[in-house]
């Protein structure tokens, strides 16, 4: 999966930065199972929306959510504190 957004990431230049993270963590957390996060930041809304209706990102996307077994994608804008 992650060559796969690297992939998809290098093809799309909407994308302005991408992370990646696994979480290591033995505590008990507020994460509800979830195990993995992708964040990926936009200049715009209307660049999110354009990125995540692209054809690429909608056949790397079919492919994902036939290897997890829950998805939870949050969409909002960013304040930056420092």
């Amino acid at each position: 999966m992650l060559n796969g957004l690297k992939k998809l990431f290098s093809e799309i230049d909407l994308v302005k930065s991408a992370e990646w993270s696994v979480s290591r963590s033995a505590l008990p957390s507020p994460a509800k199972g979830f195990t993995h996060a992708a964040v990926m930041r936009f200049d715009s809304q209307e660049d999110c929306l354009a990125f995540m209706t692209h054809p690429a990102h909608v056949e790397l996307g079919a492919t994902f959510l036939d290897a997890v077994d829950d998805f939870l994608g949050l969409n909002f804008p960013v304040l930056s504190l420092k």
